[in-house]
């Protein structure tokens, strides 16, 4: 079965702790976190499931970014977002979008901002 005849409406990642020291998708270079090779191949995986015609937004799928996407509990903000944005920027790179402009993004407990490095209570 093809894309045209049963297209993907919806994709959800999850789990992905971007920022996190251990994480696979993050390379520590000397300014900090780079995009790893592994980043770079799951936004080719991604391009590549969606052959078919997604130069109009109406046609792509809508992103579900379902928890724990960046990882504020455990990793620093400046890294968590700066991996969010390389991520972004892979997947939504103008005119090469993957996806449609509508994003949802449901926050795990690691995404929480409010609750990223507050002390832990004695």
């Amino acid at each position: 079965m093809s894309y045209e005849e049963n297209p993907i409406k919806y994709v959800c990642l999850s789990d992905l702790h971007l920022g996190e020291e251990g994480s696979i998708l993050n390379e520590k270079n000397e300014d900090g976190f780079a995009a790893s090779h592994v980043m770079n191949n799951l936004a080719k995986c991604l391009k590549s499931l969606f052959a078919g015609d997604t130069t109009s937004k109406e046609t792509r799928p809508i992103l579900i970014l379902n928890g724990d996407i960046m990882d504020l509990a455990l990793g620093q903000f400046e890294d968590a977002t700066t991996m969010f944005e390389s991520f972004m920027a892979l997947i939504m790179r103008k005119g090469e979008e993957i996806f449609n402009d509508t994003i949802i993004f449901i926050p795990g407990n690691h995404d929480h901002l409010e609750r990223a490095h507050e002390p832990m209570p004695e």
